[in-house]
């Protein structure tokens, strides 16, 4: 594993991620989030991450 394994911290792009994932999780604790509009928050988070496929 150690010949192929790689820290999430050493690749580039990794905040592209875990920065968008934080505030989302920060919107969960704060109630701002609501079952309401989960699937539109969800929706924009993913695609603030660069992964949304229609």
């Amino acid at each position: 594993m150690a010949n192929t394994a790689i820290l999430q911290s050493g690749l580039t792009g990794m905040n592209d991620w875990w920065t968008p994932a934080e505030t989302f999780g920060k919107a969960i604790v704060n109630k701002e989030v609501t079952a309401d509009n989960a699937a539109a928050k969800t929706d924009a988070w993913v695609k603030s991450v660069g992964t949304y496929a229609e």
